[in-house]
């Protein structure tokens, strides 16, 4: 009786403890699976500060355009701290910037470094502002992965977000990538 009842102990306790495994297996994928939920909940509304930094075919109409050609071709004013801080006045808590780069890369895939400048005093005053900001590539009409040009494409994207990351990567969790 004593073998059996110790049997019997130890299946229960095996039993027990393997339910509470089960549990916090359960709990942990809950938790994780809404971590992004909760991420996106704290990002909240958000607004676009488009037509400004993705602006695009500039060089056709003006070979020696400078940094500030390009944010105001399409008729916009240029970006400034006092637009991040009245966008977070308003209640937004996230802004979303497209950049168009593809003008702004040099035969080797560099990109130019005053154009990387303003991008990242742009992104700056947005993380400043207590924003998050959703940095954007846009408009990359050389952007085509056809079969021709994949390894092509892809070396330059790789390139491209290669300075990208170099540049942003001691910014925190608020500055998210979209491609």
């Amino acid at each position: 009786m004593r073998q059996n009842g110790k049997k019997e102990w130890v299946a229960a306790t095996a039993a027990a403890l393997l339910t509470v495994v089960v549990l916090v297996v359960v709990l942990v994928v809950r938790y994780q699976s809404e971590g992004g939920l909760r991420f996106v909940r704290q990002m909240g509304a958000g607004i676009n500060i488009g037509n400004s930094l993705d602006v695009k075919g500039v060089l056709e109409h003006k070979p020696d355009a400078c940094v500030q050609d390009f944010e105001t071709f399409w008729h916009n004013p240029p970006i400034t701290q006092a637009l991040f801080e009245a966008v977070r006045e308003k209640g937004f808590r996230t802004v979303r910037i497209p950049v168009s780069w593809g003008e702004h890369l040099q035969k080797d895939g560099t990109v130019d470094p005053a154009w990387m400048q303003r991008v990242e005093q742009v992104v700056d005053w947005a993380l400043e502002s207590g924003l998050y900001v959703i940095l954007n590539t846009h408009h990359e009409a050389w952007l085509v992965p056809t079969q021709e040009k994949e390894a092509e494409v892809t070396a330059q994207l790789c390139r491209l977000w290669e300075q990208i990351a170099q540049t942003f990567a001691d910014r925190d969790e608020r500055l998210v990538f979209e491609s």
